[in-house]
């Protein structure tokens, strides 16, 4: 696929930013951690840039919002006096290297603390049964795709007689998530809110099947009023939501609705998706309100880069990042919810196997998004499209979950 597109004009960013979420046992994010890449600098000087745009250019409300943000530090970095340039009620100096006997680093660390920065150590401490610098820190951090779950349980037992909050790092599946939260961390951080649970049922919610199909049907050109009207009526919660629409202050109407196919006519394409997309994200239970943050995120910015890309096929783009969670949301695996769905073709190989110019945009959406740099920019995609595609769509996100009172 390298190569289908052409790259888009533009002047280039220095650097790649994006952000990933980190939770509390609830699900509640109450932190993000910032990944910072540039293809033309070496890592140090990359990170440098990555903190002075995110801070000062792009503006530390427009990427993580009043969350607290875990910022990853060179050694280097924190002997100059780096990490002390930003506020430190808004971040978390993270360390992952061993810190055992360097005393020149540990000098620093006992000055920014004392400043009232947190501090956040890799698991290093095993190695030392008394290290100095727990003194200093605030968290502990842990990767947990390395261990097996009976050297992670021995790990964990060890760090907690440091009683130190924990923080598990590249945590995958929700069982992963359960059972990290079950020995004992306090925060985790990882894919694992894309994932769907593993459940015995095999059947889709009513409700959200009919929400689905009514989406699936809006990005389909040659549907008829009459087409839109038929899918609404099966569902009776559906119908009345839509109804009521009518009678808000922007579709307010003199006089009486007559029939679903009226209604639909009323309202019109553009409001019925809006409002069937906002009924579907609200339907859904037991899932961190980050999944429907990141549906939200990946819509808009396969949209936004459709616009330059395969400007024929926004609302499909749209369409494609919105259900690349569905079997995250629905905890069926994706071929079981697309099947129940009437979407074309190309629709379903974007988010089965990521085929065709929608599938290479939903694919560089999702490389961008776990940091993956060069996945995100081998298919022809500049940096200053990818960033202005992201801070897009995280801004349309946080003025959308303000309005349904998410925040």
């Amino acid at each position: 696929m390298q190569g289908q597109f052409e790259n888009p004009p533009g002047t280039t960013h220095e650097v790649l930013v994006s952000r990933q979420a980190i939770y509390n046992p609830q699900l509640d994010v109450i932190a993000y951690t910032l990944c910072f890449h540039s293809g033309q600098m070496r890592d140090y000087q990359a990170t440098a840039q990555g903190l002075l745009t995110s801070f000062l250019e792009l503006g530390l409300e427009a990427l993580v919002g009043p969350k607290r943000v875990f910022l990853p530090l060179t050694r280097g970095f924190v002997l100059m006096g780096y990490g002390t340039v930003f506020p430190p009620e808004q971040v978390v100096l993270v360390l992952p290297a061993a810190l055992t006997g360097d005393e020149e680093l540990l000098e620093v660390l006992h000055e920014v603390s004392a400043q009232g920065y947190a501090i956040a150590l890799a698991d290093n401490l095993m190695h030392d049964p008394s290290p100095a610098c727990v003194e200093h820190a605030t968290f502990l951090t842990l990767d947990v795709s390395a261990l097996d779950r009976p050297t992670l349980a021995q790990r964990v037992a060890c760090l907690q007689a440091y009683a130190l909050p924990l923080v598990a790092q590249q945590v995958q599946t929700w069982d992963d998530f359960q059972y990290c939260r079950d020995l004992g961390f306090a925060f985790f951080h990882g894919t694992f809110v894309c994932q769907p649970a593993i459940l015995t049922s095999q059947r889709l919610p009513t409700n959200h099947l009919a929400l689905l199909s009514l989406l699936a049907a809006l990005q389909d050109p040659l549907a008829t009023v009459d087409t839109l009207a038929n899918l609404i009526r099966r569902d009776v919660a559906l119908s009345y939501r839509l109804l009521r629409a009518i009678n808000t202050a922007a579709y307010g109407q003199g006089r009486p609705i007559t029939s679903i196919r009226q209604a639909v006519r009323l309202l019109g394409v553009t409001a019925i998706t809006r409002w069937t997309t906002l009924m579907l994200l609200t339907e859904v239970r037991d899932k961190p309100s980050e999944l429907m943050t990141l549906a939200m995120v990946r819509a808009t910015m396969c949209e936004r880069l459709a616009q330059t890309l395969a400007p024929h096929h926004t609302d499909s783009c749209f369409l494609v990042g919105l259900f690349s969670v569905l079997d995250a949301l629905m905890d069926r695996p994706m071929p079981e919810v697309l099947h129940a769905l009437p979407l074309v073709e190309e629709v379903q190989s974007a988010l089965l196997d990521h085929a065709g110019s929608l599938g290479v945009i939903l694919h560089s959406v999702l490389a961008y998004e776990r940091g993956n740099w060069a996945e995100a920019m081998h298919l022809g995609l500049d940096q200053n499209s990818l960033v202005d595609a992201y801070l897009h769509a995280l801004t349309w996100s946080v003025e959308t979950r303000a309005a349904l009172g998410w925040v």
